[in-house]
């Protein structure tokens, strides 16, 4: 049997945001001294800019780190693809998790992407803090998703 692929135009606005905004994260380089020029300058709501810069940079260290470390890339697509990846779709899942204070789940979800406790706990606060970003702004990831496509990966 073959799996269907999940497409953006299947997720929800939030859903999609979200996506959109782990794709950005994983092709921007931050900056915390030049929080106001830059790609991540203009990246989410000013009234979160602080919170989201740390976000970017966390994330940008993470997967530096993997890097350093030789562990594979994470397979996340640029921006403008239509289909989402099953890395994708995790991390998509860990945010859902982090906002509704299910960190085990979350922790499970990043497990298979990020083997090593300290960089996974590091990727985790980055989601953490970018689920409070989004439900700060309004848009709350549900549990459907979870529901939805658990079969697709």
């Amino acid at each position: 049997m073959t799996r269907s692929p999940v497409y953006l135009t299947d997720l929800a606005c939030s859903e999609r945001l979200t996506l959109w905004t782990i794709r950005r994260l994983a092709g921007i380089q931050t900056n915390p001294h030049t929080p106001t020029t830059g790609p991540s300058g203009g990246l989410f709501l000013p009234c979160f800019r602080q919170e989201f810069l740390a976000v970017a940079q966390t994330f940008h260290d993470a997967l530096t780190d993997m890097a350093a470390l030789e562990m594979p890339a994470l397979d996340i697509r640029v921006g403008c693809a239509l289909s989402v990846t099953s890395t994708e779709y995790r991390l998509l899942l860990a945010t859902e998790a982090a906002q509704n204070e299910r960190n085990t789940d979350m922790d499970t979800l990043l497990q298979p992407l990020v083997p090593f406790a300290g960089l996974r706990a590091r990727l985790a606060s980055a989601i953490t803090t970018l689920g409070a970003c989004l439900a700060g702004a309004g848009y709350w990831l549900s549990s459907v998703v979870t529901v939805r496509y658990a079969r697709v990966f």
